[in-house]
């Protein structure tokens, strides 16, 4: 992908706004209950998440809540997870097609550098709109 073309499809991702389906039923799940030897870890997490504006405090009741499942990783830290399975059925989705590996790669012809992107937690850099974000 030339560097033009990656800074073609970088723009598209400033912001990334989600509808919801017109039979949508909003779901609350209840919050699962946290191990008090974890509850440090849990805090220190949601910290580290918001100083990364990944997440945000939320004052006000919202239509969709998932709970929270906490996975302790190998260095002790932990990893915060939920199963919207509800919201996810729920939202519209545009669709995109596939690009063959060809198709992909058509534009990589004489390119003379190449750079490795980290992505892990990848899905942090598309950012949603203030109105799909709650």
């Amino acid at each position: 992908m030339s560097t033009r073309t990656l800074s073609k499809e970088l723009e598209t991702w400033k912001t990334n706004a989600r509808s919801l389906k017109e039979n949508a039923v909003p779901t609350v799940y209840p919050a699962r209950k946290v191990p008090l030897a974890m509850k440090q870890n849990l805090k220190d997490e949601l910290d580290r998440l918001e100083a990364l504006n990944i997440i945000g405090k939320v004052s006000d009741p919202t239509d969709w809540v998932n709970a929270i499942v906490m996975v302790k990783k190998k260095d002790g830290s932990v990893r915060l997870c939920i199963d919207p399975v509800d919201l996810n059925k729920a939202i519209r989705r545009p669709h995109y097609p596939i690009p063959t590996f060809e198709e992909a790669t058509e534009d990589s012809h004489g390119i003379s550098t190449v750079s490795k992107l980290d992505v892990r937690s990848g899905y942090w850099i598309l950012p949603l709109t203030e109105r799909s974000s709650f």
